[in-house]
């Protein structure tokens, strides 16, 4: 998780009007939220073999309000993602027999999973049903032919959002954008919400 909000504001609460200032303050916390996890994308996506679409469905964006001050959150939710995902290419006949090449790290070379293969699961086996997914077979392979296939499957994954937007260059993005950004956006707010209130906007 990411958080961040404004420190000594007691000035500025003196200085304007109250419900000026606090809604001010929640509009920048606001675009800050929007923001920063644009940065956090763009970080995550330079490092690991994946598209910014898929990183949307695990983030909330959060404002709450603590001492009278907002505070903005990016959370960053789900579960491990399905190793399909960092795939170098489609699904086919073909690929199954050769088996299934990924790559995770963008700086590091594509390589195929040891005793991965391809499949589609049936429905209740895996979160998406006839799916194409990267398995692997678990225990001793059955030596009888006639037993073949019978070993138990594993659906292969690879990190989580969650795990991602929690490295040191994710986090220093958006830590920067925020430092850059905050005072800028809150003066904007400050001067719009001012001049609108004097009726000169």
């Amino acid at each position: 998780m990411i958080s961040y909000t404004f420190d000594n504001v007691d000035e500025l609460l003196k200085t304007y009007d109250p419900k000026v200032v606090k809604d001010s303050l929640f509009s920048t916390i606001r675009k800050l939220n929007s923001q920063s996890a644009t940065q956090v994308s763009k970080a995550i996506v330079s490092r690991y073999n994946i598209k910014a679409k898929d990183l949307k469905p695990a983030l909330v964006m959060r404002v709450r309000e603590k001492n009278g001050v907002p505070v903005g959150f990016l959370l960053y939710t789900g579960k491990r993602l399905s190793l399909r995902k960092f795939s170098t290419a489609a699904a086919s006949r073909s690929r199954a027999r050769r088996g299934a090449r990924v790559k995770v790290l963008k700086s590091k070379g594509s390589y195929t999973v040891p005793g991965g293969f391809w499949g589609r699961a049936r429905a209740g086996q895996v979160d998406r049903a006839n799916v194409a997914q990267i398995f692997q077979r678990m225990g001793v392979p059955r030596k009888n032919p006639r037993y073949a296939g019978d070993e138990k499957l594993r659906k292969l994954t690879g990190p989580s959002i969650a795990h991602m937007a929690r490295s040191s260059k994710a986090i220093e993005a958006a830590n920067k954008l925020v430092l850059e950004k905050a005072d800028t956006i809150l003066a904007h707010e400050l001067d719009h919400r001012l001049l609108r209130k004097a009726g000169l906007r």
